[in-house]
């Protein structure tokens, strides 16, 4: 499931914007273990960008 389609994700044009900031630098910064990664992301996605506010 992407993190777009979390339940909790506000999902709105300004918040879709931060994600991919927050993903591209994720991603630029990367070890390449993928599942690190998913799990940062998802994690300071549902700090910054949740409806109940994480």
């Amino acid at each position: 499931m992407s993190i777009l389609d979390e339940p909790w994700f506000n999902r709105n044009v300004i918040t879709e914007r931060e994600l991919f900031k927050l993903v591209f630098g994720a991603c630029k910064d990367a070890t390449g273990d993928t599942a690190v990664l998913d799990r940062f992301c998802r994690e300071e996605a549902r700090r910054r960008f949740s409806r109940d506010g994480g």
